[in-house]
């Protein structure tokens, strides 16, 4: 529905969503004359920090 919110792999990540960008979206599959939907909701993303070591 809006891939500038998440994305859906293909071949080797098949059916794996991705977000790339904070907001809502609906990914609809279908498959054997089947169809289904879920929403995804990717949160804006936060800061985080890291711990580097030296050794």
């Amino acid at each position: 529905d809006n891939p500038g919110v998440a994305t859906v792999g293909t071949g080797s990540n098949a059916g794996l969503i991705t977000g790339v960008a904070d907001g809502s979206t609906t990914v609809t599959a279908t498959y054997g004359g089947r169809t289904a939907q879920v929403s995804v909701t990717v949160p804006a993303a936060t800061a985080s920090t890291r711990k580097s070591t030296r050794t």
